[in-house]
């Protein structure tokens, strides 16, 4: 994708911006600052709002996430500036200072090749049987996500022959340009992801059609799929459809809710319209923010559930998260546990086998979400019972951190 210089507002915290250089420009990017206290971070809209507004920012680039120090959570500030979005942060506690600044000079320089040093992974034939299949599907928008953590992530998926599909943004492309070729030779699905986590639906459809369309054109490889959750609308579907995607994702995820993990159904909707049909794909489960005993649980009920329909389940991960060191040892764990404990077949998503036995039409498509009875609130499963005391406790202490309480 040729990119006219965009505007990028670095929204960087005081302490991390003594390690950088805030003088620094770039051949591929207008650069403007904001230097603020993270603690404030979620005081600041106005301010970054007006800032956005002064410069017409096209994107934001943060210094930090949160899975390092402070931890500040940026997808809230995100969500309410409506703003394309990336982070140059580390993603190792131990090493993040170090991880940062290269991030940021590969972020100022462009056009970066990484050697990831992983076997290409050998031809794999999908065997199904009556245990059920899994996707994994990984959000890939963050620089230190890309090169610290995929390395980690290729290793895991080669290790238990298991492919992928990688949701990544054109940015990341542009920052590291044999990115889409990596993902590609290992054997993985690549699909949208937007050109820089934008807000589709900020756009009309005949602009979103355009940006799809350049999007696909820039990978240069197949593209079947894409997820723009949180940031999609009507329009996005049409614009979709038109660039001949077969289908996209959306959250249907199982969080446990008070007393019960709500059993959503697993397979997906058929979407039609004037000019074209599209599958609705299901999340039934997320691992970012979620220690390990949650996330069994949840492939424990969204399996459980789809032995009704497709006994089938797609898990959402994030590179920046689930290939840090913190947390590779879970995601190890949780490919032990779908492939070794579960003996689930792994597939990517766009050879998913579909059935027509759901169908919606586009102005339909919020009916999808089923609304949760207090009826069904009521635990049933062993996975309900055990997740009582712990799931609530977590509920409280995300209630906590989103308000920003502290004590």
């Amino acid at each position: 994708m040729k990119m006219i210089k965009p505007n990028v507002l670095i929204i960087a915290d005081k302490e991390d911006a003594k390690h950088l250089d805030v003088n620094k420009q770039s051949n591929h990017w207008n650069i403007f600052w904001k230097i603020i206290d993270y603690n404030r971070l979620h005081k600041s809209v106005n301010e970054l709002q007006s800032k956005i507004k002064e410069h017409n920012i096209d994107f934001i680039l943060y210094s930090k996430n949160d899975q390092v120090v402070k931890k500040m959570s940026i997808g809230p500030v995100t969500k309410r500036l409506e703003i394309g979005y990336s982070s140059f942060s580390g993603i190792n506690g131990k090493y993040r200072i170090e991880e940062m600044k290269n991030c940021f000079e590969d972020f100022i320089r462009g056009d970066n090749k990484l050697d990831f040093d992983i076997p290409l992974s050998k031809e794999r034939i999908l065997e199904t049987d009556n245990k059920g299949t899994f996707s994994l599907v990984f959000d890939t928008e963050q620089l230190g996500g890309v090169r610290y953590g995929l390395p980690r992530i290729f290793e895991l998926l080669n290790k238990y022959d298991v492919q992928a599909t990688f949701f990544v943004t054109n940015l990341m492309k542009k920052v590291y340009s044999n990115i889409v070729e990596e993902i590609h030779a290992q054997g993985h699905e690549i699909g949208l992801h937007g050109r820089w986590h934008e807000y589709l639906s900020t756009y009309s459809e005949k602009e979103q059609s355009k940006l799809i369309k350049e999007m696909i054109a820039d990978f240069g490889y197949p593209v079947h799929g894409a997820n723009f959750i949180g940031r999609m609308n009507k329009d996005t579907v049409y614009a979709l459809i038109e660039n001949g995607i077969n289908y996209f994702v959306f959250p249907l995820i199982n969080y446990y809710r008070f007393f019960c993990y709500p059993k959503l159904p697993t397979n997906p909707f058929l979407v039609s319209s004037e000019n074209g049909d599209i599958w609705m794909v299901p999340i039934c489960v997320e691992t970012y923010g979620s220690p390990w005993f949650s996330i069994e649980n949840m492939i424990d009920s969204a399996f459980r559930e789809s032995l009704k329909s497709n006994k089938h389940i797609t898990i959402l991960c994030h590179p920046f998260r689930d290939g840090n060191e913190q947390h590779i040892a879970v995601t190890e764990k949780l490919l032990r546990y779908l492939v070794l404990e579960k003996e689930a077949k792994q597939i990517v998503i766009k050879d998913l086998p579909l059935s027509h036995e759901r169908h919606v039409e586009v102005n339909e498509m919020d009916k999808t979400t089923p609304k949760i009875r207090l009826s069904e609130l009521i635990p049933r499963t062993k996975q309900d019972y055990m997740g009582i005391i712990p799931e609530d406790l977590m509920m409280i202490y995300r209630l906590i951190k989103r308000g920003h309480i502290i004590w």
